[in-house]
């Protein structure tokens, strides 16, 4: 079974620091038991990339948030949600994003053109092409088509678990706070 240098590279330390667990594992078969006890009483079904899948959607929420262009989008619409006035009085950006019905709407060319808003000390903000897939894994499946005087604009309906999740996780906002942030720019719409 092909592994990669990790494996090797940790009984090559425990060889050294404990021997004789090594000789245990390695030499006194523990490991090979081990892998035979696996085959007899763990049943595997891959499921899409991972081969062991969890119930847990809290930790996949928190996994997808944690890091990446993603949790910058997070931290971006946090940002937004507590301070919307950069954007509110920048004509050029005001349609891009908005707060309807319930829902954060966020058009990836907010987020870029307004990058420095809510992410100043970050100068040089992902691809559009980076925050438009960042955007698409925290959002509903359908983009939503508004019009904003002559033009449409497609809007990506953010999946507030996904901001709630960013904001706990680092102590940046509450769900609470979120959720008032986002009842109050909804009301004054």
């Amino acid at each position: 079974m092909p592994v990669d240098d990790t494996a090797t590279q940790y009984l090559v330390m425990l060889k050294k620091a404990d021997p004789d667990i090594f000789v245990r594992w390695v030499e006194g078969g523990e490991i090979a038991q081990h892998v035979l006890w696996l085959r007899d009483n763990v049943k595997v079904e891959r499921q899409g990339r991972f081969l062991v899948t969890g119930d847990s959607e809290d930790l996949l929420v928190t996994l997808a948030t944690s890091a990446g262009v993603r949790s910058e989008v997070c931290q971006w619409c946090v940002g937004f949600l507590q301070n919307p006035k950069p954007m509110e009085t920048n004509a050029a950006m005001r349609n891009l994003i908005m707060v309807r019905d319930g829902s954060l709407l966020v058009n990836a060319k907010a987020i870029y053109e307004g990058w420095n808003f809510y992410l100043p000390n970050d100068k040089n903000p992902p691809k559009t092409s980076q925050i438009s897939k960042a955007l698409a894994g925290l959002s509903k499946p359908e983009r939503k088509h508004i019009r904003q005087g002559q033009r449409v604009i497609a809007y990506r309906e953010i999946d507030l678990k996904f901001v709630v999740a960013w904001g706990e996780t680092t102590g940046y906002a509450t769900e609470e706070d979120i959720i008032l942030r986002i009842v109050e720019l909804d009301q004054a719409a």
